[in-house]
């Protein structure tokens, strides 16, 4: 049964909660008469390459944890502006939800990530990736960037190749382990811990 409903209504803003080109039609006739340009214009209906260069950004950076944060303040600002708050009073930690973040919101942040990263997600992906800090680590694997400070072989004294070598020996272990019987294994454990003891 239809209901009808008087309410104000800012058709400009509403509009953007839709990727750029996927409007329903009788929205852009509604938001024709705005003069408000449109926030995070992306021309085509598909997902665009960022004009930022967010990616080749955070790629130049050799530190993960700046990587994290430049990608964080992304988000932060992305939501600030959907939110209408400061993006330095985000907390990346706190649910989203906790600061005001509703469905509808949650879905023009997802179509702004998109926008602006070029990529395409999941309509449920601020509920599944609830925080900042969790979003954030979302895209940028999607973005095919590490958050982590990366590891090189012979760091930190260890000898090149020995890294493979430990992975060999517990493959080994744990295929041995698995191929014994409860009790052989038992028995296994009952010695290790009289040997300790020892």
């Amino acid at each position: 049964v239809a209901q009808a409903t008087v309410m104000r209504m800012n058709w400009e803003r509403f509009r953007q909660t839709y990727p750029a080109g996927e409007e329903p039609p009788f929205l852009a006739e509604l938001a024709a008469g705005h003069s408000e340009s449109r926030v995070f214009e992306a021309g085509p209906s598909k997902p665009v390459e960022p004009k930022t260069g967010l990616r080749e950004q955070l790629l130049a950076l050799e530190s993960g944890a700046a990587r994290r944060v430049m990608m964080e303040d992304h988000l932060k600002m992305l939501l600030g502006a959907i939110l209408k708050i400061e993006p330095t009073v985000i907390e990346v930690e706190k649910p989203m939800g906790s600061i005001g973040l509703d469905s509808l919101m949650g879905f023009e942040l997802k179509n702004r990530c998109e926008q602006t990263l070029g990529l395409t997600l999941s309509a449920t992906i601020v509920w599944n990736y609830p925080t900042i800090a969790a979003l954030a680590g979302y895209l940028a694997e999607k973005l095919g960037v590490s958050l982590e400070d990366n590891v090189t072989p012979g760091s930190a004294n260890e000898p090149e190749g020995e890294s493979a070598v430990s992975e060999s020996s517990t493959a080994e272990v744990v295929t041995g382990v698995e191929a014994l019987s409860e009790e052989a294994a038992l028995r296994a454990l009952l010695c290790e811990g009289g040997k300790k003891h020892e």
